[in-house]
């Protein structure tokens, strides 16, 4: 590591506007940037063969022209890639997780003593033992795989809590791993890595690797992010937010809001106010139920009163998931209500209901009774 480098240092403030612009931009903008010294197709090709343990004769033209190595198109590589890290290398002793700090941590064998996969039937019974119980509980396998295990050191086995590697040799790295890096990339010599484990909610912060005493880059293989990117109408990528916040006030002159729904999962909060909520569950469609009504199908129908009295019921805290049609509650002394949304907010992941839907999913009476729940001509009606 350079001496003038603190890899405990925060990142300089006035990175952060640079990063937020990074992360709205299109992939295509970082062409012009390539790090790495990206070997030819014909060389990818038997690289990949030899991964796999199968041939591979053609390359589709995206990965032929790849700069960035995002591998829309090699489906094969990447789970092959995940089966062995997460399969064989999570499950080597000598591969430490975030979790040895705190735990005794037990791995599942085989019936001839080899060791097997975290996943796998042998370490459903599993419980990883605390290094000091007045503080952590025992901690079942299901627990670890579900939320607490975050990531896996591979190879070179770095210390987060004094952000240095060790004096003792490290274990060594996965030559098949090593192999496929350093066939795609001749400049890189793959020694080290971590495996990032990440749930929807979670991001990556703004951070810089100054450990390594080498004068080669780094490499990044994220096969996971947080942050999503998605092909909008126009065919461009975009980058959107993990989550949004919003507040707003329902007035007596403003009262309601009509039925719209989200696609990401919402969650609201009451700060004050009271009313009637209403919900209609679009993805819990029946199939036909009356052939005389000439209804095809019908939703289930929810409703529940928001407010401050939760000892008679009422909810401060509510969440619809996506694809759901919700309708703001109607009220005369006016409601206060925060919603955040999972991922987040996008106009284009948002519509409000029209007649012709609401009559699809419910019965005719029901439509009748709700119709002036509806938006039209940007009023409800």
């Amino acid at each position: 590591m350079a001496s003038h480098l603190d890899a405990h240092a925060r990142p300089p403030e006035d990175l952060h506007p640079d990063l937020f612009d990074t992360q709205r931009r299109n992939l295509s903008a970082y062409q012009d940037r390539n790090l790495f010294q990206q070997a030819p197709p014909d060389d990818i090709t038997t690289v990949y063969s030899r991964f796999l343990g199968k041939p591979v004769t053609t390359l589709p033209p995206s990965i032929e022209s790849a700069i960035i190595y995002e591998h829309p198109d090699a489906p094969d590589i990447q789970l092959a890639l995940l089966d062995k890290l997460l399969h064989r290398d999570l499950s080597n002793p000598s591969h430490n997780t975030n979790l040895h700090m705190h735990y005794d941590m037990t791995y599942p064998h085989d019936s001839d003593g080899t060791t097997t996969s975290f996943f796998g039937s042998e370490a459903g019974n599993i419980s990883h033992q605390p290094k000091d119980p007045s503080i952590h509980k025992p901690l079942p396998m299901t627990s670890c795989l579900n939320r607490k295990l975050r990531w896996v050191t591979i190879g070179g086995q770095y210390d987060w809590t004094q952000k240095v590697y060790p004096a003792s040799a490290p274990p060594p790295f996965p030559e098949d791993v090593a192999a496929l890096v350093e066939g795609l990339f001749p400049s890189m010599k793959a020694q080290a890595a971590i495996v990032n484990l990440y749930t929807p909610s979670d991001t990556l912060s703004l951070h810089r690797d100054v450990s390594e005493e080498c004068d080669r880059p780094l490499l990044t293989d994220a096969d996971k992010t947080a942050t999503n990117t998605q092909e909008s109408e126009d065919g461009q990528d975009k980058t959107r937010n993990a989550s949004t916040s919003i507040h707003y006030l329902l007035t007596p002159e403003s009262p309601m809001g009509a039925f719209h729904r989200n696609r990401g999962r919402t969650v609201h909060t009451l700060h004050r106010g009271r009313g009637r909520y209403v919900i209609i569950h679009a993805d819990e469609v029946m199939p036909e139920y009356d052939s005389h009504s000439g209804i095809r199908s019908k939703a289930r129908v929810e409703t529940f009163i928001v407010g401050q009295n939760v000892e008679k019921g009422e909810r401060l805290q509510w969440i619809v998931d996506g694809g759901k049609y919700k309708k703001d509650p109607a009220n005369n002394e006016g409601l206060l209500i925060s919603e955040t949304v999972v991922p987040g907010f996008e106009y284009s992941d948002h519509d409000f209901m029209r007649i012709e839907r609401l009559e699809a999913l419910v019965t005719k009476e029901q439509a009748n009774e709700m119709r002036w729940m509806l938006r039209k001509d940007d009023k409800p009606v």
